[in-house]
Order: structure tokens, then C-alpha cells, then sequence
């Protein structure tokens, strides 16, 4: 359930911190990843369409934007939503291939 995935020490003290939108939405990106790596997806699915939501209407920056795509299409494609997953990687995969990182962009190429 959703109490399972809360972690007071973490989560909860994060969303509390978050002052304006774009720190809401990385706290929401945060807390739907945990929920993927402890294998609640629809929660997962949940909080990052949420974020996704609030992140498209404010135009926040892209990195978060991207980040919260990431999640979302990895939520939907754990739960065998493979179409619906896809549009949030390509939408996030001009982002990805902007960064210097070489470990991220293989960690999103696979």
C-alpha cells in the first residue's frame, strides 16, 4: 500500500523542504523512483503523472522534466505498457543525449 513506500526519514522530510514547484516535482520524481525499486508501480505511476502534470503546466526546467519522464515510462514499462512507456523515453531522449555524462546516457540506452 501506499504507507509502505513512505519513508518518513526521506521522503516525507523532501516534500516538506519543497518550496516551489520544480522542487515538488524532483521530491515527487524522487518518491515514484522508490516506489519503482520497491516495486509499487501504480503508486510509481501515480506520483510521477502527477509530477509530469505539474511540471508540463509550470515549464519547469528540463532536467527535472526529463528525470520525471524517465520514471514514469520505467513504472509503465515494468507493468508490460511498453507503447505508453515509450513516449515519455523519446521525450526525455533529446535531453539524455545533451549530457556530457556517458554514464547516464548508458544507463538510459541500456
Amino acid at each position: 500500500d501506499a504507507a509502505a513506500i513512505s519513508d518518513p526519514v526521506r521522503c516525507d522530510r523532501l516534500d516538506a523542504l519543497a518550496d516551489t514547484v520544480e522542487q515538488r516535482v524532483r521530491a515527487a520524481t524522487q518518491r515514484a523512483n522508490r516506489a519503482v525499486m520497491r516495486g509499487f508501480l501504480a503508486e510509481a505511476e501515480t506520483l510521477a503523472t502527477t509530477a509530469l502534470r505539474d511540471a508540463l503546466r509550470e515549464g519547469i526546467a528540463d532536467e527535472p522534466l526529463a528525470r520525471c519522464r524517465i520514471v514514469l515510462a520505467t513504472a509503465l514499462s515494468c507493468q508490460d505498457r511498453t507503447a505508453e512507456a515509450l513516449v515519455h523515453f523519446e521525450a526525455a531522449q533529446g535531453w539524455v543525449r545533451a549530457q556530457p555524462d556517458e554514464g547516464l546516457r548508458c544507463e538510459f540506452h541500456g
